[in-house]
C-alpha cells in the first residue's frame, strides 16, 4: 500500500497508521459472496458432469468461480480474525491461515465424495 501510495501521490504515508477495522456487516457480505460463488460453482460442475461436456470454456469458468469463492472466504475469515484478535496481528493472520487451509481441505474432501466419478 505504501508502494501505491508513492508512486501516485510522490509522497510516503506513516509507516504505522492506527488499525481502521472492518465491520461485521462488511465481514458478512464476503461470506454470502463466497457461498454464492460456491453455490454457482456447485451447480456448473453439475450440469458439467451430467451433460458429460468436456468444453474449456466450462472447465474456465468453473475454475474461475471456485476461485472466487476461494477468495472471498479468505477475505472473510481474515477480516474476522483481525477483528477477533485486535491487539494481537501476528496472531490473527495465523489464525486466518489455518482457518483457511482447513476449509479448503474440507471443500476438497468434499467435493471429492460428492462428484466422484466411477
Amino acid at each position: 500500500r505504501q508502494v501505491l501510495l508513492l508512486h501516485l501521490t510522490g509522497r510516503l504515508g506513516r509507516l504505522l497508521e492506527p488499525q481502521a477495522w472492518h465491520t461485521w456487516g462488511e465481514i458478512r457480505f464476503w461470506v454470502v459472496a463466497a457461498a454464492a460463488c460456491a453455490v454457482i460453482g456447485i451447480a456448473m460442475l453439475t450440469i458439467h458432469l451430467t451433460a458429460r461436456l468436456s468444453s474449456r470454456v466450462g472447465r474456465l469458468a468453473n475454475h474461475i468461480v471456485a476461485l472466487s469463492a476461494g477468495w472471498c472466504l479468505y477475505m472473510a475469515v481474515s477480516w474476522a480474525a483481525r477483528r477477533g484478535f485486535e491487539d494481537n496481528r501476528p496472531l490473527s493472520e495465523a489464525t486466518s491461515a489455518f482457518a483457511v487451509s482447513l476449509a479448503g481441505v474440507a471443500a476438497i474432501l468434499l467435493l471429492d465424495k460428492a462428484f466422484a466419478i466411477a
